[in-house]
């Protein structure tokens, strides 16, 4: 929940040394606006999918950066209305 009332709409969170992240962590109240998220160069080996159900709606991420992290799959991004995905980089040995 670490942007839920932000009014951002650009998140820079590339070159650290997150390992996981939950997609969750991106919905905000302001639903519609498009948000683009940059998680390159981490140490991303999971990013966890958002749990639909009773929580609140999915964050509207339009763009994701993944590139240049440790990510061996291709995360389930099926509740984004994704425009953009990039994934360079990463050792992918499974796309689902």
């Amino acid at each position: 929940e670490s942007f839920t009332s932000s009014p951002l709409s650009d998140v820079n969170l590339s070159h650290n040394r997150l390992r996981e992240v939950s997609v969750s962590a991106f919905t905000t109240h302001s639903q519609g606006r498009a948000l683009h998220v940059d998680l390159s160069h981490n140490l991303l080996h999971r990013l966890t999918p958002h749990s639909a159900g009773a929580g609140p709606p999915a964050p509207t991420i339009q763009s994701l950066n993944l590139a240049w992290n440790r990510l061996r799959t291709v995360p389930d991004l099926r509740d984004l209305p994704l425009r953009y995905l990039s994934l360079d980089g990463n050792p992918l040995a499974v796309v689902g």
